[in-house]
C-alpha cells in the first residue's frame, strides 16, 4: 500500500510452462551468477539445492542417462562449474541441467529459471503459529485486531498518498457476519474526507518475522474505478527508520481500474514506489471469485503467490537498504479510496454510494516455515554446499577465520561495494593470495569494511578437524566383489569462486605476480599444528596435485580425483577399491594406492613464501585454516563398460588426445 506505484508485468506463465516442455539442450545463456539456495527446511531433511525449494535431495542424486554417460543431476551440475566442464555459474550449471532432461528427471525443479514458478505447496497444518477465522459476527476481535481511524493528519494526512476516505471502527465499515470480515468503503458526509473505510491492524498485537502469511479474499464487490484494496504488512519498530528505509510487503493490491489483476510488490529503500524503483509483479485473476493470496517469506527471499501460484520473487539483497526484512512484520487491510494510485483515473462515486464497495475476507493464517524454525541468531543467508553430516567427535559445525561468528553462511553472503559485488570469503581469500595479508588480518580488513556482514573477525578458536561425506547407501549396481563397507571421501562441493569484478586499483594496488585464475575458497595458509601436506587415499603419494591431475583415456579427460569419486559414488566402490583401481589404470599418473595411513586432520595448502608486495603493517605468521574441498567432476563422457570391471591394459600408449566434450542433444 503505503506510496506505491505498482508493476503491471504481463503474466508469463503459459510461455514458462511451454518453455518448459520444448526446451532442448543446448548451452547456457549469459545469466549473472546467483548464490545457492542450501538452507535446510526444520526437518535434516530436504535440503534445497539451486536456489530451488523444489530441488532437493530426491533431484539432486537421481541417476539420468544421455549420450554423454550416466551420472546424477548434482554431479552433472557439479561438473560443469569445474574448469573441465567450464567453469560456469552454479546458476548457468542448473539452468542447463534442468533443460537437458524432461520433467522426471532433474528437469525444471533444479531449473532456476523455472523452479519458482512451480505452485507452492500446502502448509503442513502443524506449522499454524496464528490465525483468524471470523467465525464470530461482530467486530474484529480486539486481542487480534486494532485500527487506523481518521484521516492520518496532522503527521500523514490522507494517509501519505491522496488518499480519500475517513477510516472508522463502525459496524458500517468493519463488521463480521455468517464467518466473512467485510471491510465497506462508502460515501458518506459529515467527515473530514468524502468517503469513509476501515483500516484494522495487528500492530502491537501480534507481528511475525518469516512464514507463510495467507489470506482467502474476494473482490467480487470491490471493483469500481476508485477502489484500492490492499493486504500488507508495515515493520512493528522501524528497526532501519521510518518509511521506506525498514521496508514494506504488499501481499496483494488491487485497483479498480486495473480489470482483474491483482499485484504483489515490496518496498526498500534501495526500491521504492517515490523514487519508482519498486519491486513487484502482477497477475490476472478473476476479480468475482475468491482466491487465496499470500507470501511465503524466508531468510534469503520472499515469494508472491495467488492460489498457489508463484508470480513475482524477491531475493535477499547485500545490505538493509535492499533487504530490511529481517525483522517482525504486522498485518493490515484495508480499502482505500482514490489516492496516487487508486484515484490515477478519477473516483466512480455513483458505486460507493447504498451498500459501497466491499472486500470481504474468509480467514487469515499465518505458518511457520522453514525460516521461522531456524533460532533467533541465525545467519540470514542460506550456506552454501557444505558437509550434511557433524563428526562423532562433537566438533562444531565449520567456521573460518578463527572465530564462531564467521559461519558458513556469513563466509557465502554476498557484500557489495564500489569495487563489485562477492561474497566475504572471496575477499578475504583474494586478499592472502594477490595482496599478501596473513588470513588473521584479512579476516580483520573485510570485517572492518563490510561491518554487519562480513563477521569474521574475532579470537575464538576453530576447530582442527573436519567431517567428510559419506553417501547413505551403496547403489544397486555395487560390484560383488568390492567390499560393501561405506568409504570415507572427501567434500564434493565445489569452491566458490573469488569476484569476478576485480576492486578498483585505489583501494587495492594490482600485483604484477596476480593469478589469471581466481583462488578456490580455501585459505593459503598451513595450520601451525605441525599436520603434514593433505593426502588422499591413505598413500602419502597421493596428494592434493596428484588428485587433481588430468587423466585421459578413451572415456574422456578428468582428474584422478574426480575418477575415484566417480567410482564410489556411482559403482559402489569403496574408497580402497576405488584407489587402486585408478592407479592401476593411470599407473604413471594417479599415485593413490598405497597403506601410508592419511592425517586424521586435514589441512590446508600453505605457500612457498609471502608475495614480495606483501603490505609491510601485515603480521607475517602463518595462521591456521580450513580444509580443501574437493569438487566431484563427473565425467562428461562415461567411461566405456569394457573398464569395469578393470581389464588389461594396452602395452603401449597413444599420445594423450584432446579432451572429449560432452555431445548434445539433437
Amino acid at each position: 500500500m503505503g506510496l506505491i506505484v505498482g508493476s503491471r508485468l504481463l503474466p508469463l506463465l503459459a510461455s514458462i510452462i511451454a518453455a518448459m516442455l520444448t526446451t532442448t539442450k543446448q548451452g547456457a545463456s549469459a545469466v549473472p551468477t546467483m548464490v545457492p539456495s542450501k538452507l535446510p527446511t526444520s526437518k535434516p531433511t530436504p535440503r534445497f539445492y539451486c536456489g530451488c525449494s523444489t530441488c532437493t535431495d530426491t533431484f539432486w542424486n537421481i541417476l539420468v542417462t544421455d549420450g554423454g554417460g550416466s551420472y546424477t543431476c548434482g554431479q552433472r551440475i557439479t561438473y560443469l562449474q569445474s574448469a573441465g566442464g567450464g567453469s560456469k555459474s552454479l546458476y548457468d550449471s542448473c539452468k542447463q541441467v534442468g533443460e537437458e532432461f524432461p520433467l522426471d528427471k532433474c528437469g525444471p525443479a533444479c531449473n532456476p529459471s523455472l523452479c519458482n514458478k512451480l505452485p507452492l505447496e500446502d502448509p503442513d497444518p502443524s506449522a499454524l503459529i496464528w490465525s483468524d477465522e471470523f467465525d464470530v459476527d461482530g467486530p474484529p476481535d480486539p486481542l487480534k485486531w486494532g485500527h487506523d481511524l481518521g484521516d492520518g493528519c496532522p503527521n500523514l494526512c490522507n494517509w501519505g498518498n491522496g488518499e480519500q476516505a475517513y477510516y472508522t471502527a463502525l459496524p458500517g465499515n468493519v463488521n463480521i457476519s455468517n464467518g466473512v470480515l467485510r471491510i465497506t468503503a462508502k460515501k458518506e458526509s459529515g467527515y473530514s474526507l468524502p468517503y469513509t473505510s476501515a483500516r484494522i491492524v495487528t500492530r502491537g498485537l501480534q507481528s511475525f518475522k518469516y512464514g507463510r502469511i495467507q489470506f482467502r479474499a474476494s473482490l467480487a464487490k470491490c471493483k469500481a474505478i476508485g477502489t484500492w484494496a490492499a493486504l500488507w504488512m508495515l515493520p512493528e519498530n522501524n528497526t532501519y527508520g521510518g518509511w521506506p528505509r525498514s521496508g514494506e510487503i504488499d501481499v496483494m493490491e488491487a485497483v479498480g481500474h486495473e480489470a482483474d489483476r491483482f499485484f504483489g510488490t515490496v518496498h526498500t529503500q534501495s526500491y521504492n514506489g517515490m523514487i519508482g524503483t519498486q519491486k513487484g509483479s502482477s497477475i490476472s485473476k478473476s476479480k468475482d471469485d475468491w482466491h487465496l493470496f499470500e507470501i511465503n517469506w524466508e531468510q534469503d527471499r520472499i515469494q508472491f503467490a495467488v492460489d498457489t501460484q508463484i508470480y513475482f520473487e524477491f531475493p535477499r539483497g547485500g545490505s538493509v537498504d535492499e533487504w530490511p526484512f529481517d525483522q517482525r512484520f504486522h498485518i493490515i487491510m484495508n480499502v482505500a479510496v482514490g489516492g496516487t494510485w487508486g484515484g490515477a483515473r478519477g473516483i466512480d462515486t455513483g458505486s460507493f454510494e447504498g451498500i459501497g464497495q466491499i472486500m470481504e475476507l474468509d480467514w487469515v493464517r499465518v505458518y511457520a516455515n522453514s525460516s521461522q524454525s531456524q533460532p533467533t541468531n541465525q545467519p540470514t543467508v542460506p550456506p552454501s554446499k557444505n558437509p550434511t553430516s557433524q563428526p562423532s567427535t562433537g566438533i562444531p559445525a565449520i567456521t573460518y577465520c578463527g572465530c564462531n561468528s564467521c559461519t558458513q553462511a556469513v563466509w557465502d553472503t554476498i557484500a557489495t561495494d564500489a569495487g563489485g559485488s562477492y561474497s566475504c570469503g572471496a575477499r578475504i581469500t583474494w586478499l592472502q593470495s594477490n595482496q599478501g595479508y596473513s588470513e588473521a588480518s584479512a579476516c580483520a580488513k573485510v570485517d572492518s569494511e563490510f561491518p554487519t556482514v562480513c563477521l569474521c573477525s574475532c579470537a575464538t578458536q576453530v576447530p582442527t578437524a573436519y567431517p567428510t561425506h559419506k553417501p547413505s547407501s551403496l547403489p544397486s549396481n555395487a560390484p560383488t566383489n568390492t567390499p560393501t563397507e561405506i568409504p570415507t571421501g572427501r567434500p564434493t562441493s565445489v569452491p566458490s569462486r573469488a569476484p569476478t569484478t576485480k576492486r578498483p586499483s585505489t583501494l587495492e594496488p594490482t600485483p604484477t605476480n596476480q593469478p589469471t585464475v581466481p583462488p578456490s575458497k580455501n585459505p593459503t595458509s598451513q595450520p601451525s599444528t605441525g599436520i603434514p601436506a593433505i593426502t588422499y587415499c591413505g598413500c602419502n603419494s597421493c596428494t592434493q596435485a596428484v588428485w587433481d591431475t588430468i587423466a585421459t583415456d578413451a572415456g574422456g579427460s578428468y582428474s584422478c580425483g574426480a575418477r575415484i569419486t566417480w567410482l564410489q559414488s556411482n559403482q559402489g566402490y569403496s574408497e580402497a577399491s576405488a584407489c587402486a583401481k585408478v592407479d592401476s589404470e593411470f599407473p604413471t599418473v594417479c599415485l593413490c594406492s598405497c597403506a601410508t595411513q592419511v592425517p586424521t586432520a586435514y589441512p590446508t595448502h600453505k605457500p612457498s613464501s609471502l608475495p614480495s608486495n606483501a603490505p609491510t603493517n601485515t603480521p607475517t605468521e602463518i595462521p591456521t585454516g580450513r580444509p580443501t574441498s574437493v569438487p566431484s567432476r563427473a565425467p562428461t563422457t562415461k567411461r566405456p563398460s569394457t573398464l569395469e570391471p578393470t581389464t588389461a591394459r594396452p602395452s603401449s600408449k597413444k599420445p594423450t588426445p584432446p579432451p572429449t566434450p560432452k555431445p548434445k542433444k539433437g
